[in-house]
């Protein structure tokens, strides 16, 4: 487990399992919003494949609390992670809420995205 500090300086807790391999890294993202991670199990299926980030979303679980709680900031919080695990491009896999949270990140960073996968999402309306 690792805590990430963010520029707007909220923390994030992190979890990195899994091995690198050619194929790019992961992240899974919980659903919610107000729950906290639950993906390890997954992150274990995944794990001799690649990579694999798992985290709790600002204001959840072992997170810091945060008043801005907004779609857009969420998918920065993503794309900040991303750059402090130092990956040019992920594979985002959410469920429930985070499918909808993964759908908006591949939306607004489509370069930095290899792959979605969408997990009973609640969709994007």
């Amino acid at each position: 487990m690792e805590f990430v500090a963010l520029p707007d300086g909220t923390r994030l807790r992190t979890w990195t399992t899994g091995t690198a391999t050619a194929r790019p890294p992961v992240i899974l993202v919980h659903g919610g919003p107000g729950l906290w991670d639950y993906l390890e199990p997954a992150a274990a299926l995944l794990g001799d494949l690649t990579v694999v980030h798992r985290f709790d979303q600002r204001g959840c679980g072992g997170s810091d609390p945060s008043d801005e709680q907004t779609l857009q900031r969420l998918c920065d919080d993503i794309d900040e992670l991303r750059r402090h695990w130092g990956h040019e491009q992920v594979v985002v896999i959410g469920h429930s809420f985070g499918a909808t949270l993964a759908l908006s990140y591949a939306a607004a960073c489509p370069s930095r995205v290899a792959r979605v996968g969408y997990l009973s999402g609640v969709g994007l309306g």
